[in-house]
């Protein structure tokens, strides 16, 4: 499997439908930063013949108001869209570099906000449509030593299971529990009950961040 197809975890909640919720686990005006997991990360995978791969994963402060073009959080293919300015403040930028094996690199980003829930730790990715913020995803990160661990994508029948108990709420495709009651259940069970098992990708850092 070539690196590029690994790093598609951090893509392919959008794709696949990866269960969207109307409120993040802590409020946007309160969005802060994770300094630990800032720098720049490797990811490394064999392919078939042996080969191995190596994407880079950078993350740090978003470095301006404006959405970058390879931002993936916007639902529409607007460019104005994409360009509008907006007004929120201390986002995270993840920027994944591939090399691929026909001599091409591929990059692609994402914007989202980091959230602890007693000794774990979330991410709120948010999606904008039409300038606004339609909805967000949410990914579950682990830290330990130099390895960053992301589970990027929720378990159909998990939250099935959760909205068939009325624990969570949907209305048309969105969960509409409040970030109250999102952090509460988290909490108390973890973010396990949320996300797949697998698959999940594991970052390895190379570089600390720049003071």
């Amino acid at each position: 499997m070539r690196a590029l197809s690994i790093l598609a975890i951090l893509l392919v909640c959008p794709i696949l439908g990866c269960a969207g919720f109307e409120h993040p686990l802590s409020p946007l005006d309160e969005a802060s930063f994770d300094d630990e997991v800032h720098g720049t990360w490797v990811m490394e995978s064999e392919d078939e013949e042996g080969n191995v791969h190596r994407a880079f994963v950078h993350i740090g402060k978003a470095a301006s108001l404006e959405p970058d073009d390879n931002d993936a959080n916007f639902r529409t293919g607007n460019w104005q869209d994409r360009k509008a300015p907006y007004p929120y403040k201390n986002f995270t930028r993840i920027v994944s570099v591939s090399h691929q094996s026909d001599g091409h690199v591929k990059s692609s980003s994402w914007l989202a906000f980091p959230t602890k829930i007693g000794k774990q730790r979330f991410a709120s990715v948010p999606m904008f449509e039409e300038g606004k913020i339609a909805g967000y995803y949410f990914w579950f990160y682990e830290l330990k030593d130099d390895h960053l661990t992301i589970w990027t994508d929720t378990d159909d029948d998990k939250i099935e299971k959760l909205l068939e108990s009325g624990i969570l709420k949907r209305k048309n495709s969105a969960i509409t529990n409040d970030t109250d009651s999102l952090r509460k259940l988290l909490e108390a069970k973890g973010g396990e009950i949320f996300f797949t098992d697998e698959p999940k990708c594991v970052l390895r850092r190379l570089e600390s961040k720049t003071e």
